[in-house]
C-alpha cells in the first residue's frame, strides 16, 4: 500500500504526552479504494497506549493534527453510569453504510433474507410481495444514536431526541454529568475546533446536550468498524471518542492505517480525532484467560435486535461512545419540534 510510512517521536512535553508525527502512505484519494474493508493490527506501525498528541504529514506535505489521546481521565462512577445507561442504545442497524464492512450474505439476519445486488458493503434484498426492495442495507451491527437528530424525510419528523433518549430521559440526564466532562476534554485539548463547534451548536441551543459542544452520541456494541470516514458531522470539529469495557477482550484498536497509527483505547481513557480521516479498528477477540473470567459474570443480555448483530451474544462488551455535533441540525425549526412533542404527548 504505497511508500513506506515514518512514525517518529519528536518531543516529550513535561516528559508526560508525547508528540508523535506520522506520514501518509498513499494519498486521502488513492485510500478510498480500501472503504468498506476491515484492516487487521499489521496496518499500523505503532499503537498508542499513553499520552499523546499525533500530528500527520500528508503526501502533499500539509501537517496537521490528527488526534490526541489522554489514559485514564474519566473515573468509575462516570463509565459505570455511562454503561448500565446507554448500552442499549445500540440496537441493531442496517444503515452504518461502508462502516458496516464488505457484505456477508452468512450473517445471523441476511442469512434469513434474500439478498441481491451485492455490491461492496450495499444490498437490495427482495421483500414477502416478491418486489426488489428500493433501499439498500448493510450489515447488521450493534449502533444507536442518543440525543437529538436532525429532519429526516423518511418518515417526515422534524429535528428531535431519538426515540431512545426520549424513551429514557431519567438515564440521558444522569449521564450528562459525563459528557459535560468528555466536554471540558475536547475543550481543553482541541480549543480552537471546540470553540467553533460550541458556537455553531449554540445557534439552535435547543438541540444542545447540556452545555457542551455536541448535540448527538452514536453508541456502539463490539461493532469493529471497517474503513471509513464519519458523515453528518460539523466538518470543522473533532470527534471525541471514550470506550466502556465490560468484561474482558484484546483488541478493538481504533487505527487511522493510512497513516499507520492506532489507538488502544479503554475504559476511562478519552481520543479526540479527526473522524474525517479514514479510520477502522482492529478485530475484538478472547484468549482462553478472558473466556474464563467473563463466565463468571452475569450475561450483557442485549436488546433481541442487538443480538442478532456480530458480536451481539458475547459475554464481553466494548461499548464505544463517540460524541459530536450533527451538522444540519443548524437548519432546525424549533416550532416544528414543539408540535411533533405535543402530537406523541412527550413533555421532555
Amino acid at each position: 500500500m504505497g511508500r513506506t510510512a515514518f512514525l517518529t517521536i519528536i518531543l516529550y512535553v513535561n516528559i508526560m504526552v508525547k508528540k508523535i508525527l506520522c506520514y501518509a502512505i498513499e494519498s486521502d484519494l488513492e485510500f478510498k479504494k480500501y472503504e468498506g474493508t476491515w484492516f487487521d493490527i499489521s496496518a499500523v506501525n505503532f499503537v498508542v497506549t499513553d499520552d499523546a498528541d499525533v500530528w500527520g504529514i500528508d503526501t502533499d506535505g500539509t501537517h496537521r493534527l490528527l488526534a490526541r489521546y489522554r489514559k485514564k481521565v474519566f473515573d468509575t462512577h462516570d463509565t459505570d453510569t455511562a454503561l448500565r445507561n446507554f448500552r442499549d442504545a445500540a440496537t441493531m442497524s442496517k444503515t452504518r453504510g461502508a462502516a458496516a464492512g464488505t457484505i456477508d450474505p452468512s450473517g445471523a439476519l441476511l442469512s434469513r433474507m434474500n439478498i441481491i445486488d451485492i455490491s461492496g458493503h450495499k444490498a437490495a434484498w427482495i421483500k414477502s410481495d416478491g418486489k426488489v426492495s428500493h433501499m439498500k442495507i448493510n450489515n447488521p451491527v450493534a449502533s444507536g444514536t442518543i440525543g437529538y437528530m436532525e429532519k429526516t424525510g423518511t418518515f417526515s419528523l422534524p429535528c428531535r431526541l431519538t426515540t431512545y433518549t426520549r424513551d429514557n430521559m431519567e438515564m440521558f440526564n444522569d449521564t450528562i454529568p459525563f459528557i459535560t466532562r468528555i466536554d471540558a476534554m475536547f475543550k481543553q485539548l482541541i480549543p480552537d475546533a471546540y470553540a467553533l463547534q460550541y458556537a455553531a451548536a449554540h445557534k439552535q441551543p435547543e438541540f444542545v446536550i447540556g452545555d457542551t459542544a455536541f448535540s448527538t452520541i452514536t453508541a456502539n456494541w463490539n461493532f469493529r468498524t471497517a474503513l471509513h470516514k464519519d458523515s453528518g458531522d460539523f466538518e470543522r470539529g473533532f470527534g471525541n471518542l471514550t470506550v466502556i469495557e465490560y468484561g474482558k477482550y484484546h483488541g478493538g484498536v481504533t487505527m487511522l492505517p493510512r497513516f499507520r497509527i492506532g489507538f488502544d483505547v479503554r475504559t476511562g481513557d478519552f481520543l479526540a480525532m479527526n473522524v474525517h480521516e479514514y479510520h477502522t479498528n482492529s478485530p475484538i477477540y478472547t484468549t482462553e484467560e478472558d473466556d474464563a473470567y467473563n463466565s463468571t459474570l452475569p450475561h450483557p443480555e442485549l436488546t433481541y435486535t442487538a443480538r442478532n448483530t456480530v458480536g451481539g451474544t458475547e459475554r464481553y462488551g466494548r461499548l464505544a461512545l463517540i460524541c459530536y455535533l450533527r451538522e444540519k441540525l443548524k437548519h432546525c425549526d424549533a416550532n416544528a419540534t414543539q408540535k411533533f412533542y405535543k402530537s406523541i404527548n412527550f413533555n421532555g
